[in-house]
């Protein structure tokens, strides 16, 4: 697998995951409704922003799994944290994160009630969504 993977420094596919993860869980303590729709405006817009770096520094030349963390997991059954994205996988993340911004946006009018439950979802969503598409591991794909 190492020969099919372009490693670089800072973790993004990481960053991407988690960083919505835990805004998602900041909205346990601040439940303001105002709050949490600029909340997760701000969470998204940051997401989108960094799939579009991730899309800058992506090289299309090659075809090997580009931005890739390897990470031991539970090593006794051979089950590893991998991430990294293709050409396919690196369009999907950017649709993903580029939209959410707008299904923010989009509920602001919509959404009256429960609030803060909802961008709660919403930012889990993204959580799952970037998960799914990054994930090289059966299991870890699994996981999201």
């Amino acid at each position: 697998m190492n020969s099919l993977i372009i490693h670089n420094g800072f973790p993004l596919l990481s960053f991407l995951i988690f960083f919505p993860l835990g805004a998602a869980f900041v909205l346990f303590f601040y439940t303001g409704e105002k709050f949490a729709r600029y909340w997760a405006l701000t969470v998204t817009t940051i997401e989108a922003a960094v799939s579009l770096l991730l899309l800058r520094g992506f090289d299309p030349a090659t075809v090997k799994f580009q931005f890739a963390e390897v990470h031991p997991w539970i090593p006794r059954l051979h089950i590893n944290y991998i991430l990294g994205v293709d050409g396919i996988s690196i369009l999907l993340v950017l649709l993903s994160t580029l939209i959410m911004p707008f299904c923010v946006l989009a509920s602001w009018r919509y959404i009256k009630t429960r609030v803060t439950p909802f961008m709660f979802c919403l930012l889990i969503l993204q959580v799952a969504m970037v998960g799914l598409f990054v994930a090289l591991d059966f299991v870890l794909f699994w996981v999201f």
